[in-house]
């Protein structure tokens, strides 16, 4: 029944009647993603440039609104996967693309890094080691030539190209350490984006150690090779962009603000080249962000 409903509803997408367009379009969008092969399908055998548009149109409609579906599920629920958060912010603009390829080259990565680290290094140590298998080994660097390009905020062409924004190679760069262990979180800069390395405590309650984001022992910028600098270095920058100094500028921020910041790191590409369309698109996901800080 519901797929002889389907193929009706579908026959009606060229439909010149806005009234009825508008309710057979709702009512193709409740089927949510099981409906796109069928919408793909019907594209493929039809000739008429405006029933394909119609069909274009509502598929991505429904992509996008499942897509805030799981960035939702993710705000609430699993913002701890930073890796995951990157994934649904490709997936807006490469809606098909393999999640499970994604984290295999992450775990590839991984495992180099982890065959090359051992539990007497200090923690400059362990950062040369990462670094030297990162960038060294896997050739990751920053694309400092077309800082707007929007593919270097989407971690599969990151990953292929090797190439990335701060926040993006950020990303990658803290989700392979905190796999490893090592206490290094993401630093939100006006205008930049930095990694810091923290101290370990022991909790006498947990009776366990627990990465104190309240004691930076350094910090790392992924777009130079994982260089490591101090707070005097996040001071002078301050001053040269003529920026009051504060103390959230020298803080790791959740995983959770983290890709919000990457959310609007990609919208700022895309005002910058100038697409407002999908700076209105992206926007509704930015929104979700402001809904669920704590």
């Amino acid at each position: 029944m519901e797929n002889k409903e389907l193929k009706a509803l579908i026959s009606l997408l060229d439909d010149p009647d806005e009234a009825v367009f508008d309710q057979v379009k709702k009512r193709i969008e409740q089927y949510g993603t099981a409906v796109i092969d069928d919408l793909e399908m019907a594209w493929e055998n039809s000739l008429d440039p405006f029933f394909q548009e119609r069909i274009e149109d509502l598929i991505s409609v429904i992509q996008k609104s499942t897509l805030r579906e799981k960035l939702q599920l993710w705000l609430t629920r699993n913002s701890d996967d930073l890796i995951q958060g990157a994934i649904l912010l490709a997936k807006f603009q490469y809606p098909d693309i393999n999640a499970a390829e994604i984290k295999e080259e992450i775990s590839k990565i991984k495992q180099d890094i982890w065959l090359e680290l051992n539990d007497n290094l200090t923690p400059l140590e362990c950062v040369n080691v990462f670094n030297q298998i990162f960038y060294d080994t896997h050739g990751f660097s920053g694309n400092l030539k077309n800082v707007y390009n929007p593919q270097n905020n989407f971690i599969h062409t990151v990953l292929e190209r090797r190439k990335g924004s701060p926040i993006m190679l950020g990303i990658i760069y803290q989700a392979i350490a905190n796999e490893l262990d090592l206490p290094i979180f993401g630093v939100d800069l006006p205008f930049h984006f930095v990694l810091a390395y923290c101290k370990y405590k022991y909790s006498r309650e947990k009776k366990d150690f627990y990465a104190d984001k309240d004691q930076v022992i350094f910090y790392i910028n992924p777009i130079s090779n994982g260089l490591m600098f101090s707070k005097n270095e996040i001071r002078d920058y301050l001053k040269r962009m003529k920026i009051k100094e504060e103390k959230l500028f020298f803080k790791p921020v959740s995983n959770k603000q983290v890709i919000h910041t990457l959310f609007l790191q990609l919208s700022q590409c895309y005002k910058n080249n100038n697409d407002t369309e999908k700076v209105e698109e992206l926007q509704a996901f930015i929104d979700l962000f402001d809904e669920n800080y704590e």
